[in-house]
């Protein structure tokens, strides 16, 4: 049943090779009690482990008629896992072998173990650890079973009670038993094999050795009777099958051995978390694109709204860059603010520096400075006085109010509603909440001059003060087919705006002004033309540059002439004049423009930003120096993962170590019923997979909290806070845990597969 060819085993030492076991060929029959006797060092464990299939011969072959999966073994010292109860060792087997082992609750009142199932095997005696590993060996049901030295360190009465059990056993399955003491045997074995100095001197049957002389000199040292254990052969088909190991049974058990293996999973969890946390902040950080950070800025800083500049587009002709980008920034089209303002909400504002002079009841004065009006019926800042309606006035800041209070003369801000700046009425005063503003970290006086000095205002009251702070003449970029050829400037003013002023507006023929679609034209344009009654009824069309880029004519007929200093002045009528300065105005035309988002989603964030739009509010030189000081401090960063990075492989290798060298006994015990090396080694991959799982867990929340702190020190350095939740910060720590494993895993594949089971069983 059983066969051994040729099977030797040598090793291989710092002082040259040691034979362990001299090449012999050995059969085995299908049942009995067979004793390798010999003294200590003589090659017996050696001959079992390569019998057992534990160890591999140096040549050689063992064959068995039952196939691969043919052995149990019973170590010496009984080698019950003491990370289990005495049933939990026993479940272990059964878990393997589903439906293949005997009861080992029958069995356990006969093995004289009925009463210390829940007990831990160090709180055993060795007569019943020794008896509980028979019993778990046998419950098997394997066609041989395999016991080293089952004697060793038992007082008498357990060593007949042991070799009686094996007795019993062998009535039914092969058991093949190693000792150097073996007066407890030899009296019931059927088979006794002499090894001495790791060659078989003799292989005796029961029979031919009683006949033997060497029978005499045994008789004198008679052993002691055999103590059988009745009924405690166990029962049962033979069980040839491949053990099985599920991912339920190897979490168990992980869990089970944890407590021995805790030092290095602690050690590795920490080691893990803080690579994980290291990785995952700074990619937050790192891949993070700049409007978001932008936004997310203005969001800490206490504003809802956040401000938006369109990109400058290169048109490839110097005068149309210098037309329509005459700042840094392009101007929005009409088109874009129609389709923002649906899309999104959007608010039309602009950058213009004015002033609002105040004409309070005591004659005291003031001058409220205008650094961006945002062209709005409502206010859509939170409101502290006044109506967010400003169909009758406009709204302005409470820091404003409060640095203009005095001028006004007025202790309380709230006393302002109502009153006139600039011929406007102050209907509503509304929060300017800003942490950069209250800590007096914004960057320079442009800042805080953006921050404080916005105003809102209905687009009638936009107009008016349009007019108001460019004069009368208002400049628009135009190209004149026919007129005046090439690029040219056209001066142009509202009919209501210049009938007063005699310095720009002296009527040659017309009185009642220009209407919709007629113009007045100047006297020198007109002596040019054939004079007054020439140019009287003709049509002049002009040709604007509009935001986009492109051409736009506008044809108007002649109805009137006027005296005036400037030579391409024209007077239009209130609507077509004001339509135009909106349209193609100066302030429209040199990159000022821009739309405000009174409430805004990230989504909503991304898809202007692919429309080629950037943030621009009164954090804008706040969020480019605190991104700036995250590109200083990278290298600092990426030495910090690097490091990380290293001490977690160190911390994986020595938990890969540590935990063979602390639960190596479990992966003998599970290779002796014949799992492959890296399957035995499933209990370590489990438990690296909750301790990196945990510290995934771990890494990515702590990641995250400290979001607020990166912010903390941004805003300590540079007055904004950038840092936003990145999504692709917990992808780079799934990632990093990944490796983790990965690496870990071979760890533990590499401390598996260089032991033989043997050495586990040996070291365990």
């Amino acid at each position: 049943m059983l066969k051994a060819t040729d099977i030797s085993k040598t090793y291989i030492t710092k002082r040259g090779e040691v034979t362990a076991l001299a090449p012999c060929s050995i059969e085995f029959g299908e049942c009995g009690l067979v004793l390798v006797c010999g003294e200590s060092g003589c090659g017996k464990t050696t001959i079992l482990s390569i019998l057992a299939g534990t160890d591999t011969p140096s040549s050689g072959e063992v064959e068995c008629s039952y196939g691969k999966n043919y052995a149990s073994f019973v170590f010496q010292g009984g080698r019950l896992s003491d990370s289990l109860t005495v049933e939990e060792n026993f479940e272990l087997v059964n878990r393997m072998f589903p439906g293949k082992c005997s009861d080992f609750r029958v069995q356990a009142e006969q093995f004289g173990l009925a009463g210390l199932l829940k007990r831990k095997p160090s709180e055993l005696s060795f007569g019943e650890v020794q008896r509980a590993a028979i019993l778990r060996a046998a419950m098997a049901n394997r066609p041989v079973l395999f016991a080293d030295e089952p004697t060793a360190n038992l007082d008498e009465e357990n060593c007949r009670m042991a070799a009686g059990l094996l007795k019993e056993i062998s009535h039914e399955r092969l058991v093949i038993v190693s000792t150097h003491d073996r007066g407890y045997f030899e009296d019931i074995a059927d088979r006794i094999i002499f090894l001495k100095r790791g060659a078989v001197v003799s292989d005796i049957q029961k029979d031919e050795y009683k006949r033997g002389a060497q029978a005499a000199e045994q008789q004198s040292n008679a052993a002691p009777p055999v103590v059988k254990a009745d009924g405690a052969a166990l029962s049962g088909s033979i069980n040839n099958c491949a053990p099985r190991f599920a991912a339920k049974t190897a979490f168990w058990l992980a869990g089970k051995t944890l407590r021995r293996t805790a030092v290095a999973v602690a050690l590795t969890m920490v080691f893990l978390v803080v690579c994980i946390f290291s990785l995952a902040t700074c990619s937050n950080i790192f891949f993070s694109d700049d409007i978001r950070a932008s936004s997310s800025a203005v969001r800490a800083d206490g504003s809802l709204s956040l401000d938006l500049k369109k990109d400058f587009v290169d048109y490839g002709d110097y005068y149309l860059n210098s037309t329509v980008n005459g700042g840094d920034t392009s101007p929005i089209t009409d088109g874009q603010i129609e389709e923002f303002g649906e899309k999104y909400g959007a608010v039309p504002f602009v950058d213009i520096s004015g002033g609002m002079l105040s004409v309070p009841a005591d004659s005291l004065s003031g001058d409220i400075t205008v650094r961006r009006v945002y062209v709005s019926d409502t206010c859509f800042f939170p409101v502290l006085y006044g109506s967010a309606d400003l169909s009758g006035g406009i709204a302005i800041s409470s820091v404003s109010a409060e640095a203009h209070k005095d001028g006004f003369g007025v202790d309380n801000i709230a006393d302002m509603i109502g009153m006139q700046a600039g011929g406007f009425t102050i209907s509503c005063i509304y929060s300017a909440a800003s942490e950069a503003y209250e800590a007096n970290m914004l960057s320079g006086l442009e800042s805080r001059g953006d921050f404080e000095n916005r105003v809102i205002m209905p687009e009638s009251a936009f107009l008016q003060f349009i007019s108001a702070e460019y004069g009368q003449l208002c400049t628009t970029r135009l190209r004149t087919p026919g007129v005046n050829g090439g690029y040219g400037e056209l001066r142009l003013g509202a009919y209501s705006l210049v009938k007063d002023n005699s310095m720009y507006f002296a009527p040659v023929y017309g009185e009642n002004g220009p209407q919709a679609g007629e113009m007045y034209v100047s006297e020198r344009y007109a002596s040019q033309n054939g004079g007054t009654d020439a140019v009287l009824g003709t049509q002049i069309t002009y040709t604007f540059i509009a935001p986009d880029g492109s051409f736009v004519p506008y044809t108007f007929t002649v109805t009137g002439v006027f005296d005036t200093m400037y030579m391409n002045y024209c007077v239009l009528s209130d609507g077509d004049a004001l339509d135009l300065i909106m349209k193609f105005g100066e302030w429209r035309m040199n990159g000022r423009s821009g739309i405000c988002l009174p409430e805004y989603s990230e989504s909503d964030v991304r898809e202007l930003k692919e429309a080629g739009f950037s943030e621009s509010s009164y954090l804008t030189e706040n969020i480019s120096e605190a991104l700036g000081w995250f590109d200083s401090i990278a290298d600092i960063l990426f030495i910090v993962c690097a490091v990380s990075a290293v001490c977690a492989l160190a911390a994986l290798a020595f938990y890969a170590a540590y935990s063979f060298a602390k639960c190596g006994r479990e992966v003998g015990i599970l290779r002796s019923f014949g799992l492959s090396a890296v399957r035995a080694s499933a209990v370590f991959f489990c438990q690296l997979c909750m301790a990196v799982a945990a510290s995934l867990v771990a890494g990515a929340v702590v990641s995250v909290a400290a979001i607020p702190a990166w912010n903390a020190a941004a805003f300590s350095v540079a007055g904004a806070m950038t840092v936003y939740f990145a999504p692709v910060c917990l992808a780079v720590a799934v990632g990093a845990a990944a490796l983790a494993f990965g690496f870990g895993a071979l760890f533990v594949y590499l401390s598996a597969v260089k032991k033989s089971a043997a050495r586990f069983l040996r070291e365990g």
